[in-house]
Parts: structure tokens; C-alpha cells; sequence
């Protein structure tokens, strides 16, 4: 979603200084508004009023769909959340990406829980558990992401294990997924379980795991090769997109 003009009027520079004062001492507090939100990274924050906001995908892929709408204790919590994971990405890229945040508390798609999900320069976000909505922010961002700018797709996928194909991969396996441990997926460059689903969810993982839990991934990186193999190609990826990035992985190869 683009900006509107600058208008370069004397009182209008008056009123954006004072203004982007009083945002960077909101969000420090718990108080955080959705217009503040929209006034300084340009996205609209809504909550999802009818499951036909979803991405017409689903209804095609899925045979049934039911949500649960947040609670506004909810969604304060998440408000104070979104605006510290979203500085980690450089200003011109969320105004070109992302316009949207959707808030729901639940969504079960045929059976299956989804924590988030994504549309046209849109995310939709769970709020039901307030310690998964920046990882949820960074892992369906970045698939926006991909969508956007040139990823070396067939590097990522060569990169992925032999020994542990994907399952909705075109190729049949007799592997029992289910029985493989986290050690052997760290060897093999997975991150978990459903990094085994597809190159997407598997991309997926790595954001979220770079841009929420750094400390976490440096010491994976540091330990597994293959894991570190792939994050350079997930490092190359953003830095490609734009140099801003550079202070995420900086935490991650420090």
C-alpha cells in the first residue's frame, strides 16, 4: 500500500516531527493502536469479520473452513508485538509487500489448526497465543516475499535433503515422517517436521527462525552444516532484496 504525498508545507513538517515523537514513546508501552501502526509502516491492521476475507485458494483446496474472532484483549496483546518485529525490515520493502495484517483468534481448516495464512500483499495472523505471532509474522511474510522478488528456487530445492524428500513431493516415499527425530532433520538442513512438507513451508521455517529467534538459529548454524549451507542461501536471498537486512543476520553471524 503506497504512502500518500509528502506535502511540503511548512506546518506539515511541523506535525510529522511531532508525530513520529509521540510514536516512538507509544510503542514502548502496551497501548499501541492500530492507526499508529498504519501511521508509521503504512499497513492497516483489521480482524477478520468473514471467512470469505480468505484467499479464494482455500475454498478451492479445502473442503471445510471455521475461524473464531479475536477479543480485544487479544488483540492489544498482539498490537504490542507487531510494531518491534516489523522494524526488522526496511521500510520500502513492507510498503510494496505487505498493506494488511488480518487478526483472527482461530481458523481449522479441515481439522487442521493454522496459526496464519497469506493473500494479495496480506497476512492473516492467529492471536491465541501471543508467543507465536512474530514467528508467524516473518514465516508467511516471507513467502510474500518470494512471490515478489527472484529467489534462486531450484538452489533452494537442490539444496534440500535426498535422504528426506519432500512429502508432496511428485516422487513416493515409504518414509515414516513422523518417526524421524529432530537430530536427524538438523543433519539433513530441516528445522522441523514440517519443513518436510514443501520447499515453501520449508523456506518458511528458516525466516522464521532467523528474524524471531536468532540466538537459536546461530547456534544451529554453528553446528550443523547443512543448516548453515541453507541459511546462506536464505541470507543471500534477503540481502539481495535489499541491504537493510544486514542488522538481522548480523545477529545470527556475530
Amino acid at each position: 500500500m503506497e504512502s500518500s504525498k509528502v506535502k511540503f508545507l511548512k506546518i506539515g513538517i511541523i506535525v510529522s516531527v511531532v508525530a513520529a515523537l509521540l510514536l516512538n514513546v507509544s510503542f514502548g508501552k502496551n497501548n499501541i493502536t492500530k492507526q499508529q501502526i498504519r501511521d508509521k509502516f503504512f499497513i492497516d491492521i483489521t480482524q477478520m469479520q468473514s471467512k470469505q476475507e480468505l484467499p479464494v485458494e482455500m475454498f478451492q483446496q479445502y473442503q471445510s473452513i471455521q475461524f473464531q474472532q479475536s477479543t480485544e484483549e487479544e488483540i492489544s496483546k498482539t498490537l504490542s508485538i507487531l510494531p518491534d518485529a516489523l522494524e526488522k525490515y526496511p521500510s520500502n520493502i513492507l510498503k510494496n509487500t505487505l498493506g494488511n495484517i488480518t487478526l483472527f483468534k482461530t481458523l481449522i481448516v479441515d481439522s487442521i489448526g493454522f496459526a496464519g495464512t497469506y493473500g494479495n500483499q496480506q497476512i492473516f495472523i492467529s492471536t491465541l497465543n501471543p508467543e507465536y505471532v512474530e514467528a508467524t509474522l516473518h514465516h508467511e511474510l516471507s513467502t510474500l516475499l518470494i512471490l515478489k522478488y527472484p529467489f534462486k528456487q531450484t538452489d533452494w530445492i537442490n539444496s534440500s535433503s535426498s535422504s528426506i524428500p519432500y512429502q508432496l513431493s511428485f516422487e513416493p516415499s515409504s518414509l515414516d515422517y513422523t518417526a524421524i527425530t529432530n537430530e536427524t532433520l538438523f543433519q539433513e538442513g530441516y528445522l522441523s517436521h514440517y519443513s518436510t512438507q514443501d520447499p515453501e513451508n520449508d523456506l518458511n521455517m528458516y525466516a522464521e527462525t532467523i528474524f524471531s529467534n536468532p540466538e537459536g538459529m546461530s547456534q544451529l548454524v554453528a553446528t550443523y552444516p547443512k543448516i548453515k549451507e541453507r541459511y546462506q542461501i536464505v541470507k543471500a536471498f534477503y540481502l539481495s532484496i535489499d541491504t537493510g537486512f544486514k542488522p538481522v543476520f548480523d545477529r545470527i553471524d556475530q
